[in-house]
């Protein structure tokens, strides 16, 4: 999964991982996370139909989201 956080959004730790985070469900993750920091401003492109998951950004409310 790739997230895009325009310039001055800022965010922490997504609401379940919060919840979370003193439960250790497995020993490891198989997760990797980049962060980039660009110079000048990202446009994304147009992406293909059903590849965006349009319910990410509500997830951030509470731990709600899918």
């Amino acid at each position: 999964m790739i997230t895009f956080h325009p310039c001055g959004f800022t965010h922490g730790r997504h609401p379940k991982a919060l919840k979370n985070m003193l439960v250790q469900a497995k020993p490891a993750t198989d997760e990797c996370a980049v962060m980039i920091d660009a110079r000048d401003a990202l446009e994304p492109g147009d992406l293909p139909k059903g590849v965006e998951v349009e319910s990410y950004a509500d997830s951030w409310g509470g731990g709600q989201g899918r």
